[in-house]
């Protein structure tokens, strides 16, 4: 802020991807090399960020917090055609996208080792087995920490029906537990007894990261129960 009360165009132009199309962002950034919160801002409805929110950004850049303003596509500086076209849920993915672009910036979070994996058994297994599958990379963007949340496979397990179902679980999985397991097969039974084929469960006494080393996985495939005769009995 100037002595005079008015603002500087401080800041300094970005772009980050949304759905394949560019959009348009200006960041603020504090006066320190330390990690700080960082808001993210766009207008409502058909307003571009120009229209005010570099005064609000500035405000809160002097407060010590940095801030990431941005058109939505198909407004302002920002891709996309028909321009002004307006679509609620595509305005949703293009925050996702400014929120997933703002937390990979080092101003927020400090660089680091990411770790994706459930638990220290999962991640103890992968790490050691890189040699062998060269592209696999212990990460996943943001959003799809958004898109996992907003996936409910388990309330359309009846919708499988009439098609037969076959369920597998580790009975000592920490992160998804069998019984989690057993409601949703029963769901899909419950289904099947309308009118579909039977839903066959199989569990072994193992976890989840043990079943894909060698030789386990090969011994789980011959194991009996995995390979059950068809139909199998209610």
């Amino acid at each position: 802020m100037t002595p005079d009360g008015s603002f500087n165009a401080t800041g300094e132009d970005i772009a980050f991807a949304s759905c394949g199309e560019s959009c348009a962002g200006r960041l603020y950034r504090p006066a320190t090399d330390a990690t700080v919160p960082l808001i993210v801002m766009a207008h409502g409805f058909s307003g571009v960020k120009k229209q005010g929110l570099a005064e609000i950004a500035e405000r809160f850049r002097a407060a010590g917090c940095a801030v990431l303003v941005f058109d939505f596509r198909h407004f302002g500086a920002s891709d996309g055609a028909p321009r002004g076209q307006l679509f609620p849920l595509d305005m949703v993915e293009d925050f996702r996208c400014a929120i997933g672009w703002a937390c990979h910036q080092p101003l927020v979070v400090p660089e680091g080792q990411p770790c994706v994996l459930p638990g220290a058994e999962a991640f103890a297994f992968f790490e050691a087995d890189k040699d062998g599958a060269p592209t696999w990379r212990n990460a996943i963007t943001v959003e799809s920490l958004e898109k996992v949340r907003e996936f409910d496979s388990v309330s359309l397990v009846p919708m499988l029906a009439p098609t037969a179902l076959l369920v597998v679980a580790a009975e000592r999985d920490s992160l998804v537990p069998l019984d989690a397991v057993r409601s949703a097969a029963a769901r899909a039974d419950d289904a099947a007894g309308r009118g579909g084929p039977p839903v066959a469960r199989v569990s072994f006494p193992a976890r989840p990261a043990v079943v894909f080393a060698q030789p386990s996985i090969g011994d789980i495939a011959s194991w009996q129960p995995f390979v059950p005769s068809w139909p199998p009995s209610r």
